[in-house]
């Protein structure tokens, strides 16, 4: 338990890039309390911009009105395309994300 909280405060901290999130698309999912156990929630497309490079990204959130999160990327800045879709609030580099 405690090596997987090492990794993810390594990845945390490697993850202290902020660019804002394009939010392209969203999908509600409606939760599922049968077999599948589906959290509500939606499915989110966006897209971020690094150095003048546009990034895709997609991502399930258990947000349900997607604009109220001010949804941001933290990304690593050496390799931009390590990125994590989080709500405004999370200070990238330090909080640890979803």
């Amino acid at each position: 338990m405690a090596i997987l909280f090492v990794i993810g405060r390594i990845d945390t901290a490697r993850r202290s890039g902020t660019a804002a999130a394009a939010i392209l698309h969203t999908r509600f999912q409606p939760a599922d309390h049968g077999y599948a156990q589906t959290p509500q929630g939606n499915q989110i497309e966006y897209a971020y911009v690094v150095e003048g490079v546009t990034y895709p990204g997609a991502d399930f959130r258990t947000w349900t009105d997607v604009s109220a999160h001010h949804p941001k990327v933290c990304y690593e800045p050496r390799d931009p395309s390590n990125h994590l879709l989080v709500d405004g609030g999370i200070r990238c580099g330090i909080d640890p994300g979803p």
